[in-house]
């Protein structure tokens, strides 16, 4: 049993007495049964949490009372507020204090445009942190909607005038996090009458980028940051999304999805890997031309075919041959198979009926850059150019660049003291692992040795992957992992060397390879060893990751936040 003390200005706090013991993907804490739950049923009261929020004239307690047993809690004392902020646009902030707290408060963000999440399962099939697996752990938990109500993943555009709300833009951005993290806290300490011992924040993709860039701006309000696929590099990852499709378009050229699948996995043979996945994040060796002749689902690979892939994966460029961005790793499945929107992925293509297939835009980024950048919801993505796309580029980066949170200054982080703990797929199918990469170099080269940034930021680059998801083919890490080792990192000072990986299968709830990812490191990229089968290996049927990522989806989806996400009337 562990009793974690800390100093805080005058006050010795203790927090509650707890184990780490792994017994889910996202179970990583056994905290002690609250001895006098009385005392805390006293003081977790609406008077108390409007005192305690009195400075804050804008907030709004709009209900706190405690919630039923769950299956996946036991009570839960959730406080619903709103905060009147930029441009008339009140946001919803939930804070959810458990009866058995281990003394600590854990952010949870969201994901795309959103700075929270809809649904349940994204916390159960993926290494996000969501507030109802946050309290199973123990933790005091929040998030905010940033003050876009509902379920929609586009927003911010008066089509009559053509105007763009930039106040709910900055809302994603940071500010509404940075208000959430402020006024939880202080509902908490009114609940429990301590602040917490230690404070976290978690996010994957957009959610990583709402981590990352808390880190950068406020890294004072969290002790630890878990920063997951994050979209660091906004802009430049739309248009990375967007290069297979124009290519496609431009060169007049569709390679089928089944030859897609034998340039991915001759990329993987071509670089050693064993189990579907190259298990390094060392840059590869691949070049398309090697498939020609090769016979596929859809037909023999030609030599267009390899020409058009080699352009894919050399990722977007202006038309005199300068670099935008990264493109997708060779031996990633990046086509029509993301996690994100009705057609996720980096290049989507689309089955008609007379047998052909089309390239379209991922349907999330499409509405986004509609309404943000190009102001026209009817936009038609297959005319643009290999110009078009530059000029997109240009305007993006002018309107969406409080998006982006690859600033490679960090000194504030560093002085605060916060921990961060940066991690991506190598073969993520929404964002270039590559921008990941890039960022950390940048970060080196700006703050100095490198042995001095690894004392506040640790990269894990996790061979394989998929986008947040732990059962594509590869290393991942569950929250459990990542958590329990920033949190160790946190409170003993036990930095992170090696992080234990796998492959989950949820039918069978187990694991179907296991091993180790090492540290990222610019004179030893990280790579994966001890990787060894499990009996459930043996056991699996032959199956697609990705089709069995959106069949768990669908199957949950009706499972809509109770306990999150909505105001209640």
């Amino acid at each position: 049993m562990k009793k974690i003390w800390k100093k805080k200005g005058e006050d010795l706090l203790m927090a509650q007495s707890f184990i780490y013991k792994e017994t889910a993907v996202n179970q990583w804490i056994w905290t002690e049964e609250n001895q006098e739950p009385e005392k805390l049923y006293a003081r977790a009261t609406i008077e108390n949490i409007k005192e305690a929020l009195k400075e804050h004239e804008n907030v709004t307690v709009v209900s706190a009372q405690w919630e039923p047993v769950h299956d996946d809690w036991k009570e839960v004392f959730r406080v619903v507020l709103s905060e009147e902020g930029y441009g008339a646009h009140p946001a919803t902030i939930q804070v959810f204090c458990p009866l058995d707290w281990n003394g600590r408060f854990l952010a949870c963000t969201g994901g795309g445009i959103r700075t929270h999440h809809i649904y349940e399962i994204l916390g159960r099939e993926n290494r996000i942190v969501m507030p109802f697996n946050a309290v199973a752990n123990g933790f005091a938990a929040a998030n905010t909607d940033g003050g876009v109500p509902g379920d929609v993943f586009c927003f911010g555009l008066d089509e009559e005038t053509k105007k763009i709300d930039y106040e709910l833009i900055l809302n994603l951005a940071y500010r509404s996090t940075h208000s959430m993290a402020v006024i939880a806290k202080k509902v908490i300490e009114a609940v429990y009458g301590e602040k917490p011992a230690y404070s976290y924040m978690q996010g994957a993709s957009g959610g990583g980028r709402q981590t990352l860039t808390e880190a950068q701006l406020y890294p004072e309000d969290f002790d630890g940051f878990w920063a997951v696929d994050p979209a660091i590099n906004w802009n430049e990852m739309i248009v990375s999304d967007t290069w297979g499709m124009l290519v496609m378009n431009q060169e007049e050229h569709v390679v089928a999805p089944g030859k897609m699948e034998v340039f991915r996995r001759e990329a993987i043979r071509q670089n050693g890997g064993r189990y579907d996945f190259i298990e390094t994040s060392e840059p590869l060796v691949f070049d398309p031309a090697s498939c020609v002749g090769m016979e596929s689902a859809d037909g023999c690979i030609t030599e267009e075919d390899a020409r058009v892939m080699k352009l894919i994966f050399d990722g977007p460029e202006t038309r005199d041959g300068h670099a935008i961005w990264y493109g997708f790793r060779p031996g990633t499945h990046f086509w029509s198979s993301g996690a994100i929107g009705e057609q996720g992925g980096g290049c989507n293509i689309r089955s008609l009926a007379d047998g052909s297939y089309q390239p379209i835009m991922n349907s999330m980024f499409e509405s986004i850059v509609d309404a943000w950048v190009m102001r026209d919801m009817q936009y038609d993505w297959s005319k643009v150019d290999y110009r078009g796309l530059e000029e997109f580029y240009k305007e993006a980066v002018r309107v969406t660049g409080c998006l982006e949170c690859n600033n490679p200054d960090l000194y504030q982080a560093e002085q605060s003291g916060a921990k961060i703990l940066l991690t991506h797929a190598v073969n993520d199918d929404t964002i270039p692992s590559d921008g990941t990469i890039d960022y950390y170099k940048r970060v080196v080269a700006y703050m100095g040795q490198e042995s001095g940034v690894q004392k506040f930021l640790r990269l894990f680059m996790t061979p394989g992957g998929g986008h947040t998801d732990i059962t594509s083919p590869g290393l991942n890490l569950t929250t459990s992992i990542g958590m329990t080792a920033l949190m160790k990192w946190v409170e003993e000072g036990e930095a992170p060397e090696l992080l234990d990986g796998v492959q989950y299968d949820f039918e069978q709830k187990a694991p179907l390879l296991t091993g180790k990812v090492s540290l990222y490191s610019l004179d030893n990229p990280g790579r994966c060893v001890e990787v060894a089968e499990t009996s459930a290996y043996a056991k699996r049927d032959a199956y697609d990751a990705a089709q069995r990522k959106d069949e768990l989806f669908m199957l949950k989806k009706e499972k809509t936040d109770r306990y999150y996400g909505k105001t209640e009337e």
